[in-house]
């Protein structure tokens, strides 16, 4: 029997957990799961991309929080898991933990799961309070970074109810065959860069000013920047203060990724808080080597000096001094390359991913009479 499921984000595209739930609901739609992906805003090509893999898609408006909106949601919600006999949901992000969850019980759905993707100390009070309830509300809550377990149990919620998963990579995508410059950083003597959304939690403004320490030591060096949001207007700030001119090049977000990582002879992450970042396994897999921030999250993906290297939290003499050291050591960024590019894509494969949510799936349908 293929079991009815759904799965549930905000946006179908933007960060890492947009793309987590797409690519499981497809892997996992070839499982023994009937997958529904349930979204707030449309987005028609990711739309179809679901399709075409065979999972059934279904969007519920919501333009504000701050309206009757959620409240007609949750309603709509309810009706369409009653109305298709969903047996269990997975709310993947904060906004859908906050309406589709609560939507879920009042379904009585079989199985109701929440998630923990960052630290909640980054979302408004108001998020932060709502997600202590739906934390209550949830059977169980789906962690991709371990220090969430421990800050969840702080919270009151109970470790029997957290589960650890973390994020899996589309290996079909991102792969170290093809590694080439494009023309923007043909004449770099070494390429740094980094993709990501521009939240808070990213840092990319200290990024962009430690750059510019690391060029006024190393002159030749390029950025290259690929994505955009919130702190986009605060990053384009700091490359003109800092001057850095044709030496940051700025790409918008893009769905294709991997070709901006196989330029990159060296990837930057500087966050304050990560799941498992997907940035740093896409870049492991196109044969990049890695220097990121020591915060829950990277460590779990990042093992000091073997697959990849860590720095101080916005310490920046620590991340200048390192990214130098790797800069001028091509050998040692090239070995350390050649070790986590095949470690990356046996450890954390996608399929790899869909299987172990399977089994925290099946866990609870098994508890509830569902086989």
């Amino acid at each position: 029997m293929r079991v009815p499921t759904l799965l549930a984000c905000q946006f179908l595209d933007g960060g890492g957990s947009e793309r987590q739930m797409r690519q499981l609901a497809m892997e996992m739609n070839k499982m023994h799961f009937d997958i529904h992906a349930l979204f707030f805003r449309p987005n028609a090509e990711r739309e179809k991309e679901l399709q075409d893999h065979g999972v059934k898609t279904v969007m519920v408006p919501v333009s504000s929080y701050k309206s009757i909106d959620p409240l007609r949601a949750m309603l709509e919600v309810k009706r369409y898991l009653q109305r298709h006999d969903i047996q269990l949901v997975h709310a993947f992000d904060a906004p859908t933990c906050t309406l589709v969850v609560p939507a879920a019980r009042l379904a009585r759905t079989r199985v109701v799961l929440g998630s923990q993707r960052g630290n909640r100390l980054w979302d408004p009070k108001v998020s932060q309070w709502l997600r202590w309830l739906t934390d209550r509300l949830a059977h169980g809550i789906v962690v991709n970074g371990k220090d969430f377990i421990d800050q969840l149990e702080r919270a009151g919620v109970p470790r029997s109810k957290m589960h650890f998963c973390p994020n899996g990579l589309d290996t079909d995508r991102f792969v170290a065959d093809g590694r080439k410059r494009f023309p923007e950083v043909e004449d770099a003597t070494v390429v740094l860069g980094c993709t990501a959304v521009h939240r808070p939690e990213k840092m990319m403004p200290f990024l962009v000013d430690a750059f510019a320490e690391i060029r006024r030591q190393r002159p030749g060096v390029k950025l290259v920047l690929a994505g955009n949001g919130p702190e986009t207007p605060k990053v384009l700030a700091r490359i003109e203060a800092n001057q850095l001119g044709s030496d940051c090049v700025v790409i918008p977000h893009t769905p294709n990724t991997a070709w901006i990582l196989r330029a990159i002879d060296l990837f930057l992450l500087t966050s304050a808080t990560e799941g498992t970042p997907n940035s740093l396994m896409e870049a492991m897999a196109c044969g990049t080597p890695v220097l990121a921030s020591n915060v829950e999250g990277t460590r779990d993906l990042v093992e000091d000096g073997v697959n990849g290297f860590l720095f101080e939290y916005m310490n920046q003499a620590d991340m200048v001094k390192k990214a130098v050291a790797l800069i001028d050591h091509a050998a040692l960024r090239q070995k350390i390359a050649a070790y986590s590019t095949p470690w990356i894509r046996e450890t954390l494969g996608l399929n790899a991913s869909a299987r172990r949510m399977a089994a925290i799936y099946d866990q609870y349908l098994g508890k509830n009479g569902v086989h």
